[in-house]
C-alpha cells in the first residue's frame, strides 16, 4: 500500500510547482479565450451593423444629457 502523503519535502515542492505551472497555463488560456471571444463578438456585431460608433458614444454620454 502506498502512502498518501509526500515522503520528503522535495516531493511537496515538486508537486506544488507542477500544480502552479498547470494553473498558470490555465489562466493564460482563459485570458486568451476571453479576449478572442470578445473580439469575435465585437467583429460580428460590426459586420451585422448592430454596433455603430455614434450609438455607442451616444449611450455613453446619455447619462450627462448631452445626447439627443
Amino acid at each position: 500500500m502506498t502512502a498518501w502523503y509526500a515522503s520528503s519535502m522535495s516531493d511537496i515542492t515538486i508537486a506544488r510547482q507542477a500544480i502552479a505551472h498547470r494553473g498558470r497555463r490555465l489562466e493564460y488560456f482563459t485570458i486568451a479565450w476571453n479576449t478572442l471571444e470578445g473580439l469575435v463578438g465585437v467583429g460580428t456585431g460590426l459586420l451585422a451593423g448592430s454596433i455603430k460608433g455614434t450609438r455607442v458614444a451616444c449611450r455613453l454620454t446619455r447619462l450627462t444629457g448631452s445626447c439627443s
